[in-house]
């Protein structure tokens, strides 16, 4: 008897002879919960396979022009989809052209006529190993993105405590003027980690995400109190368009530290001298709108597009040139998200809007 296969395996059969893949997709559909697509030569196959809906590659080995190796090498040399198995299969046993597949990054070889149930048997371990790397591979990114959020969002609060300290170095007496400054930034680093640890907590299905009421208003004073510095050497100020009452259903730490501290880090270095941030908020129903808008330099429309992507270097430096990771957009989604919200970027590059040039991030959270 067949083992099922797990899950829905979707599976590509690439082959010029149309009967042979009718094989292929009966044996297959037999062995349990899957879906065959199919394409006639390697060339027209990869397009199937980058549009991302494709587990498995089962190919036959085209020899007049190599053309099934070269697909292969195309897959392992995409780093989006060298994770997708490349099965190949020949009528013609012949080990030399065998070892050439597995050079070319096939993780199977099999030969004709077929065996259905070693052809299930293989095409439900590939896809079995696939997805434990898949799984894997997840893991990694999410502990890639707590360490993001160690190094990226507690540099504001230290950051902040160092230049307080220096200063109070060269004049003892200004640390009693900004003791208690450097006392919260202090505490606002422990309180990161804390969050770290329990984002590691609901991601490892120890606990829940917990979401409470947070008064809006109050919460960008927080945030705000750590970039007072640097808003100070800029000139800029803030104005707030925000009813007190306004509050937003959020996990405190991580919206006053990683999602408004990383809006108005952003606001504050791509500003100009002597320039003003905005915020606003409205209610609408059960939710609120709040924005934090700016007049800075802006950015291009190729920058907004990959603003949330980690693969894609998006970081510029400032207009006193302070430097960036280009960490803290991603964050800011990955939170917001959390909260069960929306996220949505508008903003007018200062080479191309002269006259009208800034940024605007706006945010659709729960109403608290």
């Amino acid at each position: 008897m067949i083992t099922p296969l797990p899950d829905i395996t979707r599976v590509l059969v690439v082959d010029d002879v149309r009967e042979t893949a009718k094989v292929i997709e009966i044996i297959l559909r037999n062995s349990g919960n899957c879906t065959v697509t199919h394409s006639d030569h390697p060339s027209k196959a990869i397009s199937q396979v980058t549009s991302g809906e494709i587990d498995l590659v089962l190919c036959e080995t085209f020899d007049e022009s190599e053309s099934s190796f070269i697909f292969c090498r195309k897959l392992k040399e995409d780093p989006e989809f060298q994770h997708v198995p490349v099965i190949l299969y020949s009528a013609i046993q012949d080990r030399q052209t065998m070892m050439k597949g597995f050079e070319a990054g096939a993780v199977d070889y099999l030969f004709k006529p077929f065996f259905p149930m070693e052809l299930a048997a293989r095409v439900k371990t590939h896809f079995q190993l696939k997805r434990q790397k898949d799984l894997t591979m997840g893991k990694v990114n999410e502990q890639r993105e707590l360490i993001h959020i160690m190094c990226h969002d507690l540099t504001g609060p230290i950051g902040a405590s160092l230049t307080l300290l220096e200063l109070c170095r060269d004049e003892p007496d200004i640390l009693t003027e900004h003791y208690e400054s450097v006392v919260n930034s202090l505490k606002k680093a422990i309180e990161l980690t804390n969050m770290v640890r329990q984002l590691q907590a609901v991601e490892d299905g120890i606990k829940e995400w917990v979401l409470n009421p947070l008064n809006l208003k109050e919460a960008i004073a927080d945030a705000a109190s750590v970039f007072t510095e640097r808003m100070e050497r800029k000139g800029i100020a803030i104005t707030e368009e925000i009813d007190p009452d306004i509050f937003v259903k959020v996990e405190r730490i991580s919206f006053i530290n990683s999602v408004v501290g990383n809006l108005l880090s952003n606001a504050v270095k791509f500003s100009m001298e002597k320039s003003t941030i905005t915020f606003t908020a409205r209610k609408e129903d059960d939710k609120v709108i709040f924005t934090v808008a700016d007049t800075g330099i802006g950015m291009p429309q190729t920058i907004v597009d990959n603003l949330f992507n980690l693969t894609v270097p998006t970081s510029r430096k400032g207009t006193s040139q302070e430097t960036g990771t280009g960490y803290g957009m991603p964050l800011v989604k990955k939170f917001v998200l959390s909260y069960h919200g929306e996220i949505q970027v508008f903003s007018n590059d200062i080479k191309d809007h002269p006259e009208d040039h800034g940024s605007r991030i706006q945010l659709t959270l729960e109403a608290g």
